[in-house]
């Protein structure tokens, strides 16, 4: 299964801009629980096809989806 980095920090602003909890975002996107999207804003791999309910539960076009996520691993941030 082909894997995607979200990027998570913009993930989680985009979350707290609309005002939802990752319960929220999570009924929206049809998973099972809240784990999934916690670990997809620590920036943790998952499947595509996750990372697209996500973007559709945050209503995201499909234009602007790149912008929160890569297909290769990041390079780890310098504090």
């Amino acid at each position: 299964m082909p894997l995607v980095y979200p990027n998570g920090k913009a993930l989680k602003a985009l979350r707290e801009k609309k005002v939802l909890s990752f319960f929220d975002v999570s009924r929206l996107a049809n998973l099972s629980g809240t784990a999934t999207v916690r670990k997809m804003e620590q920036g943790r791999p998952c499947r595509v096809e996750t990372m697209r309910k996500v973007l559709a539960a945050l209503e995201v076009d499909l234009a602007d989806a790149f912008q929160y996520m890569s297909y290769t691993k990041p390079e780890p941030e310098e504090d």
